[in-house]
């Protein structure tokens, strides 16, 4: 992620709605900017603009998660380096159907296999 990104998510959470006018940027309410946030607005004006247009790199399109998938990343999540047998006990379904969800999961690059052999969330 850009640092525009990042600024767009800060000024979400501030509560803050960014336009882009012409050239110009909109920002309401002014009362939740600080001076230091505006700066670095600024700063980043022409990014944030290209950006807030469209014309950044296109939105991947990602596939949902299966129920069964989502259950595995929990349990990942609950448990850093899981190994691959304690997982099928943590999850209520046949080894098979965990071994399909845990490939899917592996392919997407939202787990990783671990060095020592155990399971991890692919925070990257």
């Amino acid at each position: 992620m850009t640092r525009a990104h990042f600024l767009l998510a800060e000024l979400a959470n501030r509560g803050v709605s960014i336009a882009v006018e012409g050239n110009r940027l909109r920002l309401r309410p002014r009362s939740a900017m600080t001076d230091g946030l505006i700066a670095r607005v600024l700063a980043s004006k022409r990014e944030l603009i290209v950006l807030l247009r469209g014309y950044a790199l296109p939105r991947v399109q990602v596939a949902p998660l299966a129920p069964l998938q989502w259950w595995v990343l929990w349990v990942l999540a609950q448990t850093p380096k899981l190994s691959r047998g304690a997982l099928y006990s943590c999850v209520p379904a046949p080894r098979e159907a965990v071994d399909g969800a845990l490939a899917a999961l592996l392919e997407r690059g939202e787990v990783r296999a671990a060095s020592n052999g155990g399971l991890e969330l692919n925070a990257c």
